[in-house]
């Protein structure tokens, strides 16, 4: 489906007709109302504008294997207030302007999950759930993430931060999670941002990074995450991060801090060269191991 200006995925009202008997007599004829977008048999659902907002306001689900996209396009928001789910296709939700979300994103077994703010911020304020696939959220401003959950690998960029939606909640469980804050900061030094996950890679500007993670974890080199973009067609194409992320690092002098209810192994914790960045690495429960090349910096 495309439309040319805003659009509202919603319920439709009555609509009726008068039938005309062999006498000539007419007989009110009405559909029932429809709501949200819905498939069977594996079929996959596309809902996009050629600018303006595009609201969710009653449930999109495609059954089975079927994929959805849902693409605002110029200078559009994309504003997720239903649920939006899968059994196990892959989900994209694109902004040309930026996303919103206060439902439920969910999809099962290998499932992928892209979200998408291509000039503004992706606001994250319900659960994003895939049973083993990957998630992507990419901002071109500020990321507020909620409550990402995954066996499989989560990536979170944003142009200036990435931020805590869920108070004292966790934000992100994941095989392994990639925090890339390219122009701001992860977290606060008030409100750090809470992981579940054994394998973390986090950078920060000159606001640092602030992570608070649950389960042994190891800081070193994770590769690029990948998912499966859902195209106007409905078919696939991968879709990755542009290069790996190594440890915990800041630029800009931030300072990097990563306080953990288990064992540490740090491969990499690093603010730039000669810079006066502070770095703390805490295990609360358990032992920090640091191997090469270890900590950097001068702070």
């Amino acid at each position: 489906l495309l439309d040319a200006n805003a659009i509202t995925v919603g319920t439709t009202g009555l609509y009726g007709v008068n039938r005309v008997g062999d006498d000539g007599s007419t007989t009110p004829l009405n559909d029932g109302p429809l709501s949200g977008l819905t498939t069977t048999a594996n079929g996959s659902i596309v809902q996009r504008n050629s600018s303006g907002i595009l609201t969710v306001a009653s449930a999109v689900s495609a059954n089975g294997a079927g994929n959805v996209r849902l693409a605002a396009g110029t200078g559009g928001n994309v504003l997720v207030n239903n649920s939006i789910s899968s059994g196990s296709g892959n989900l994209t939700v694109f902004g040309q302007g930026g996303v919103t979300q206060t439902a439920v994103l969910s999809t099962g077994g290998a499932g992928t999950i892209d979200i998408q703010g291509n000039s503004g911020a992706v606001t994250l304020g319900a659960a994003v759930n895939a049973g083993a696939g990957n998630i992507r959220v990419d901002a071109a401003t500020s990321a507020a993430i909620a409550a990402i959950t995954t066996s499989g690998h989560v990536s979170v960029e944003a142009g200036t931060s990435i931020t805590d939606n869920n108070g004292a909640a966790v934000n992100v469980s994941a095989a392994s999670v990639r925090l890339d804050a390219q122009g701001g900061a992860v977290g606060t030094g008030a409100d750090r941002l809470e992981t579940a996950t054994a394998n973390l890679a986090a950078h920060g500007g000159a606001g640092g990074v602030f992570v608070q993670n649950t389960g042994d974890v190891s800081t070193g080199l994770l590769a690029p995450v990948s998912v499966n973009r859902v195209g106007p067609t409905g078919a696939t194409t991968g879709l990755a991060d542009a290069a790996s992320l190594n440890g915990l690092s800041t630029a800009a002098n931030g300072a990097a801090v990563l306080v953990n209810a288990g064992s540490v192994t740090v491969a990499r914790a690093r603010v730039p060269p000669n810079g006066s960045g502070n770095v703390l690495v805490q295990a609360t429960s358990r032992a920090v191991a640091l191997n090469p090349p270890g900590l950097t910096g001068t702070g």
